[in-house]
C-alpha cells in the first residue's frame, strides 16, 4: 500500500511538470505578448500623430520611422570612431528630429521653399565611413572624372569597388523627403524620396557606366536617415562579407554600419542648420538687423495715421513711441502688419504703455499704467530723483557681492586689476551716460565709497577718502593714478558726452544745463564748456581729461618738491605699465603680497614705515624710501640692474638679434674696470655700427637733480643719458660701436633713447611673431 501510494504521487507530479513544459513551449513559440501589445500602442499613437500632422510632418514621420533611420540615437558615443555630436549639434539634431523649429525662419536664398541644407557636403562626409567599411576591397574615389571631352564634368562613381562581381561604382546621394518634387508622395509612402533619387541616378549614370563596363549602384539616403532599397541591399551584402572577415554577427556589422553613416549624416545636417543665417555673436548681426528695422521705422514715419507721433526712437529691437494714443496705436498696427514679412514680431507681454487717456484700444497683453511713469528702459532709470537714486542703489547691491569676493582674494595685484577693470567705473558707465548726474549724485557718491572701502581692504591701507593718496588713486593710469575714477565726478563728462553724440537737440534741457554747470565747477577756467556742445567724437574722453588735468594740477601744486618730481615721473609714458600687466608668474609679471602693498604705497607717496632708523651701510643716512631704492651698498641696486638687463637681453634674443652679455669687460690694464656694453647687438640697424646697450637706473629724487625733476618731466633720465655718452662714447667709438644708454627712473619713466630703442625692438618682435607693434611694445 505504501509503495502504491508513493507511485501515485510520482505520477501526479510528472503530469504537472509536463503540463508546465507544454505551456512554456507554447509561449516560446508565440511572439512576446508585452512587445506585441506595446507595438500596438505605438502604432495607435503614431497614427494619431500622423493623421493630425501637416504633409511635411507626415513625410518626416515616415522617413524617421524607416528601418535603421534612428541608428544614430543608439550608437555608443565614441569620438575616435566618429560616433559623436557636440552639444550644439545634438541639441539642433533633436529639435530637427522632433519637427521643432531649428532654422528660425532662415530659408535658402536660391531655394526659398526649402531650408538650406548642404546635401552635397553631407554626401561627401558620408563617403569616409563607406571607405572604412570597404577597407578590405579594392576601391577608388571619384572614379570617372573627365572621361571624354563630351563628358568633361562626368563623375559617375563616388566610390568604385573593382572586385565586387563586376566593377560597381557607388554613387552616394542625399535627398530630402521635404523636397517639393517628392513631398506629396513622401507624405504618403515611406522612402519615396530615396526611391525617386535612385531612379534619377540610374537615368543619369546607367549609360555612362555601361560604356565603362560598370554597374551603377546609387546609395541614396533621405536627410532623416532612411536609405533606399539598393543601398539596403548593398549594405546587407557588405555586412555578410565583413561578418566572415571579422568573425562578427551580420546584425552587429549592420548596426555599426548604419550607426556610423547616419551619425555622420545627422552631424552634417545639424552643422548646416547651425551655420544657416547670421549666428549668435556675429558682428554683422546688429548691422543687418538695423538695416531691416530701418525700413520699418521709415514706414511708421510715412504713415498718415502716425502723423501725431512725437517720438520714434529705437535701439535694435527696443523702441520707444510717444504721441497721441491714436498715433501710437497706428504705429503698432504698422509693425504688426509689415513686421512678420521681415521676421519681426512684437512681444506684447514685454511692452508697456503710459498715458492719462483711454488705453483700452491697445492689446490686452500690454501692461497699462495711468500714473506718472517711473520705469527702466535699456538698463537706465527714467523718473524722479528718488526713483533714479534707488535704481542706482539696487545696481550697487548687485556689485557688492563682487566687491566682497575681491576683498577675500589673497593676491592684491590680481584684486586691484579686477577692481579697476570689472567692478569700478565700468559698472556705472551706462547709467552715467543716460541719466542726468544731478538726479543720481548721492547714490554715485555711495558707490565711490564702496570702491574706496574695497581698495583699502584689498591692499591693507589706512587711506581716507579726502587724502591726497586716494585722490591720486582716482586718476587714470596715464596721469599717475590707479585708474579708480570717481563715478560721481566723471558722471558729468559721461552725460554731456552722450548728449553731444546722440541728442544735441536736447542741449537746452535744464538737466543738460545743470550737468554743464556742475562740470564747469570741476575744471579750470580755460577748460570750461558752453552751449552748443561740440559734436566731435570722443567728447566724453576729452571732458574726462579736462577734469583729470585739474585734479592733477591741484595735487601737483599742493605737493612738496619731491612729490612734484614723483608725480611728473609716474605720469610719463609707460611708467604705469606694471599696473596693467596680467599677473603671470610664468612671464615674471607677478608680485608678492608685501611687494604689491609697498609698491602701491611708494607709488602714491604714502609714508613707508621702516624698522631701522638709519641705513646699515650708510650710518649718516636716514633709511627712507628714496635711500632704500638708491643705496649702492648691499647688492640691491646691482640685483635690480641685472634683472632689467636680463629682461632686455631676453627680448633681444626673441627678436633674433644675436645679443651678447657684458661685452667689452677687461679691455686693457688702463680700462680694467670698463664695461661699455651691458648688451652688445652686432647688427642693430642696416649698415650701422653694433649697438652697445648700457642699462642704467636713476632717481628723480636725487639732491643734484631734484630741483629740476620737480619742474621738468624726464630731467633725471636726460642727465644720466648725457653722463653715459660722456663716459662711453669715446671707448665705443674706438671699438667701432655705438653707445645706446637705456636709462629709467625708479618710478618707471624711461629716457628718450630707451623709447626709440624699444620702439625699434617692438617692430622686430612684431615681424617675428606676426603681432602688432603696439602689442609687443606693451609686452616689453
Amino acid at each position: 500500500m505504501a509503495a502504491g501510494s508513493n507511485g501515485g504521487c510520482c505520477d501526479g507530479l510528472t503530469g504537472e511538470v509536463n503540463t508546465h513544459r507544454n505551456l512554456v513551449e507554447s509561449l516560446a513559440q508565440r511572439p512576446p505578448i508585452q512587445k506585441a501589445l506595446s507595438a500596438k500602442i505605438d502604432d495607435f499613437q503614431f497614427n494619431q500623430l500622423f493623421n493630425s500632422s501637416s504633409l511635411a510632418d507626415r513625410a518626416r514621420l515616415l522617413s524617421i520611422s524607416s528601418p535603421h533611420a534612428s541608428s544614430w540615437l543608439s550608437v555608443v558615443l565614441s569620438e575616435g570612431l566618429g560616433l559623436h555630436l557636440n552639444p550644439d549639434q545634438f541639441q539642433v539634431a533633436i529639435k530637427w528630429w522632433l519637427g521643432l523649429d531649428t532654422s528660425g525662419g532662415s530659408l535658402c536664398s536660391l531655394c526659398p521653399d526649402t531650408v538650406l541644407l548642404m546635401s552635397r557636403h553631407c554626401a561627401r562626409s558620408i563617403r569616409p565611413s563607406c571607405l572604412h567599411m570597404l577597407a578590405h576591397l579594392s576601391v577608388k574615389v571619384e572614379a570617372g572624372n573627365n572621361l571624354t571631352p563630351d563628358h568633361s564634368h562626368t563623375r559617375p562613381a563616388d566610390v568604385l569597388v573593382q572586385n565586387w562581381s563586376r566593377g560597381r561604382p557607388f554613387d552616394i546621394c542625399v535627398t530630402s523627403p521635404l523636397n517639393t518634387l517628392t513631398l506629396s508622395e513622401a507624405g504618403g509612402c515611406a522612402g519615396a524620396a530615396a526611391q525617386a533619387g535612385e531612379v534619377r541616378k540610374h537615368s543619369a549614370n546607367d549609360d555612362k557606366c555601361g560604356d565603362l563596363g560598370w554597374f551603377c549602384v546609387p546609395l541614396v539616403t533621405e536627410t532623416y536617415g532612411a536609405w533606399g532599397p539598393e543601398a539596403k541591399a548593398c549594405f546587407s551584402q557588405l555586412a555578410s562579407r565583413l561578418s566572415i572577415r571579422l568573425q562578427k554577427p551580420k546584425s552587429v556589422i549592420l548596426h555599426e554600419l548604419y550607426g556610423r553613416l547616419n551619425t555622420c549624416l545627422v552631424r552634417c545636417v545639424a552643422t548646416a542648420i547651425l551655420t544657416t543665417g547670421v549666428q549668435q555673436g556675429d558682428p554683422l548681426g546688429p548691422l543687418l538687423f538695423s538695416l531691416v528695422l530701418h525700413g520699418l521705422i521709415l514706414k511708421i514715419a510715412e504713415d498718415d495715421m502716425c502723423g501725431e507721433l512725437l517720438f520714434n526712437k529705437w535701439y535694435l529691437d527696443d523702441g520707444v513711441l510717444a504721441g497721441t494714443s491714436l498715433s501710437v496705436r497706428a504705429a503698432l498696427d504698422v509693425i504688426s502688419s509689415l513686421g512678420p514679412s521681415l521676421g519681426l514680431y512684437i512681444n506684447f507681454a514685454k511692452c508697456e504703455v503710459f498715458g492719462k487717456a483711454e488705453l483700452s484700444a491697445f492689446p490686452s497683453e500690454i501692461t497699462k499704467r495711468y500714473h506718472t511713469p517711473q520705469l527702466e528702459i535699456l538698463g537706465a532709470p527714467i523718473g524722479n530723483e528718488e526713483f533714479c537714486n534707488n535704481f542706482v542703489i539696487n545696481k550697487q547691491s548687485s556689485v557688492s557681492f563682487l566687491l566682497q569676493q575681491l576683498q577675500g582674494l589673497e593676491n592684491p595685484q590680481l584684486a586691484l586689476a579686477l577692481l579697476r577693470k570689472c567692478a569700478a567705473f565700468c559698472k556705472m558707465t551706462h547709467i552715467s551716460r543716460v541719466t542726468p548726474p544731478t538726479l543720481i549724485k548721492s547714490s554715485l557718491s555711495e558707490f565711490d565709497d564702496s570702491i574706496h572701502h574695497c581698495f583699502t581692504e584689498c591692499l591693507a591701507l589706512n587711506l581716507s577718502p579726502q587724502s591726497s593718496g586716494w585722490k591720486q588713486a582716482c586718476l587714470s593710469l596715464s596721469r599717475g593714478g590707479l585708474g579708480l575714477r570717481s563715478v560721481a565726478v566723471h558722471s558729468t563728462a559721461a552725460y554731456l558726452g552722450s548728449v553731444s553724440s546722440s541728442s544735441p537737440d536736447l542741449a537746452s534741457s535744464h538737466y543738460v544745463i545743470d550737468a554743464l554747470n556742475l562740470f564747469n565747477l570741476q575744471v579750470s577756467a580755460e577748460d570750461t564748456v558752453s552751449i552748443p556742445l561740440p559734436t566731435k567724437s570722443h567728447f566724453q574722453h576729452d571732458l574726462s581729461q579736462r577734469i583729470e588735468n585739474c585734479q592733477f594740477h591741484a595735487l601737483y601744486n599742493s605737493g612738496s618738491l619731491a612729490d612734484r618730481a614723483r608725480l611728473l615721473s609716474i605720469s610719463s609714458a609707460h611708467a604705469s605699465s606694471w599696473l596693467q600687466v596680467v599677473p603671470s608668474p610664468r612671464q615674471g609679471c607677478d608680485m608678492a603680497t608685501s611687494e604689491m602693498q609697498w609698491g602701491i604705497k611708494w607709488w602714491l607717496g604714502l609714508p613707508l614705515t621702516l624698522e631701522l632708523g638709519v641705513c646699515a651701510y650708510c650710518p649718516d643716512k636716514a633709511l627712507d624710501a628714496h635711500h632704500a631704492v638708491t643705496c649702492k651698498f648691499g647688492g640691491d641696486v646691482v640685483a635690480r640692474h641685472n634683472a632689467l638687463r636680463n629682461a632686455i637681453f631676453d627680448f633681444c634674443k626673441r627678436a633674433l638679434l644675436n645679443p651678447k652679455l657684458e661685452a667689452g669687460a677687461g679691455l686693457g690694464h688702463e680700462r680694467r674696470l670698463t664695461r661699455p656694453a651691458d648688451i652688445l647687438i652686432p647688427s642693430w640697424s642696416n649698415g650701422d655700427k653694433p649697438a652697445a646697450i648700457d642699462v642704467s637706473i636713476t632717481s628723480p629724487l636725487k639732491s643734484n637733480i631734484l630741483s629740476e625733476a620737480g619742474v621738468v618731466a624726464g630731467a633725471a633720465t636726460r642727465q644720466t643719458e648725457e653722463r653715459k655718452h660722456t663716459c662711453n662714447d669715446t671707448i665705443c667709438s674706438e671699438l667701432g660701436w655705438k653707445c645706446v644708454p637705456l636709462v629709467v627712473e625708479t618710478f618707471g619713466a624711461w629716457g628718450r633713447t630707451a623709447g626709440l630703442f624699444f620702439g625699434e625692438l617692438a617692430s622686430r618682435l612684431a615681424a617675428q611673431s606676426h603681432s602688432s607693434k603696439t602689442t609687443m611694445l606693451n609686452n616689453i
